[in-house]
């Protein structure tokens, strides 16, 4: 119990406990550390077994007693269970995301404590001085007076660390989105800003206004394009089962913007306009994020032979398998990495038709070069 509150030990497995004249003994301190020390930049945080590392040694986040304790949980369940809690242990995912199954050890007493041990937050796992005393109170199988009561609470402890493990699961998604998020502004940037530098170069009348917090637009005779910055997509939009009949949607969202040009003008051909969405998302191959370009149709209405955007929330429909009166115009197509200059060279000639006047709606749709090269999973 004193070495227990004052000292980490970070490394508690099988390996480390031996029988010595009698005693179990705990060994190999090597990387352990007084707790006062253990946020210390020299502690060798990054040091784990990671079969037995709690969910803050995975985070890289400073640890505690209570990282000792979830240790303890693992080998509490791998003596009565005879495997690991976790079947694919070496995962940081299964440590940090995944809640750990019940124990069923026959006793209630000892699967609460082993749930309780392996909560993902440190503030739900026992101190090892409580864990020691909840350890010496467990006896023989309980009277059927209290056997309810020691069921219903080990339910409790195991419904508790589910919740714990579901909520941390989200919190994490939620970072991942954001930190992606932060990665598609980036790589949007780079990829739009030559585009409006190239028509600035080589048409000195272009007028460029707008910002990247606002958007940007370029103006020229009757001709503009303009570009609609990233927002955030909610993960929640495409990506999971919805629809009539189990229809995938297929991909999961970080975050969309919209590119178009337009021309003025009136007579016959009148006003024209060419709108596409830009769409940060893994469509090609699962956790493969890139930007993609697609376009939208209607096969009823006024915009039926215009190709224009629409917002992940408007678009689902159009992925899944049923006809319904929106129509994916271009299936996802990349327009970043290999396809970064076909990308600009299409749209410069977009705005240079609009520029002149000649502009017009496609004839048939879908039109190139979608059809051929646009495809997205599960279709």
């Amino acid at each position: 119990k004193h070495i227990s509150s004052t000292i980490v030990h970070r490394d508690i497995k099988p390996a480390n406990i031996l029988r010595i004249n009698g005693h179990w003994c705990l060994t190999d301190f090597g990387i352990s550390r007084y707790l006062d020390a253990t946020t210390s930049g020299s502690t060798r945080k990054y040091w784990f077994t990671r079969q037995f590392a709690a969910p803050e040694q995975w985070k890289n986040e400073p640890t505690s007693s209570k990282t000792d304790v979830y240790a303890l949980g693992v080998m509490v369940f791998l003596l009565v269970r005879k495997r690991f809690p976790f079947e694919d242990y070496s995962s940081d995912n299964q440590h940090l995301l995944t809640p750990a199954p019940s124990l069923e050890s026959g006793n209630p007493l000892l699967d609460s404590l082993a749930a309780d041990c392996l909560r993902k937050s440190p503030d739900g796992r026992p101190t090892p001085d409580v864990f020691l005393e909840r350890l010496n109170s467990i006896g023989p199988a309980p009277s059927d007076v209290v056997l309810g009561l020691q069921e219903l609470n080990a339910e409790l402890s195991s419904s508790q660390a589910a919740w714990e493990a579901a909520n941390l699961r989200q919190r994490t998604l939620n970072q991942n989105q954001e930190l992606l998020f932060t990665d598609s502004c980036n790589a949007f940037w780079q990829l739009i800003d030559p585009l409006f530098e190239t028509i600035s170069k080589n048409a000195s009348n272009a007028r460029i206004t707008g910002n990247e917090n606002a958007g940007k637009i370029v103006t020229l005779a009757s001709g503009s394009l303009s570009v609609r910055p990233p927002a955030l997509c909610s993960r929640d939009i495409l990506g999971h089962l919805s629809g009539p009949h189990g229809n995938l949607n297929p991909f999961n969202m970080v975050a969309f913007a919209t590119i178009r040009v337009d021309k003025t003008g009136s007579g016959v051909s009148g006003s024209v306009r060419r709108e596409h969405s830009l769409w940060f998302c893994d469509a090609h191959n699962e956790g493969d994020f890139r930007w993609f370009e697609l376009s939208f149709w209607e096969l009823f209405g006024t915009m039926e032979n215009q190709p224009h955007a629409l917002e992940p929330h408007e678009a689902g429909s159009c992925f899944q398998r049923a006809m319904t009166s929106k129509q994916l115009c271009w299936k996802p197509y990349p327009m970043d990495r290999e396809m970064v200059s076909e990308f600009s060279q299409r749209w410069i000639n977009l705005f240079t038709a609009a520029a002149k006047g000649v502009l017009d709606h496609p004839s048939i749709l879908p039109d190139e070069p979608s059809y051929r090269k646009g495809f997205y999973r599960n279709h």
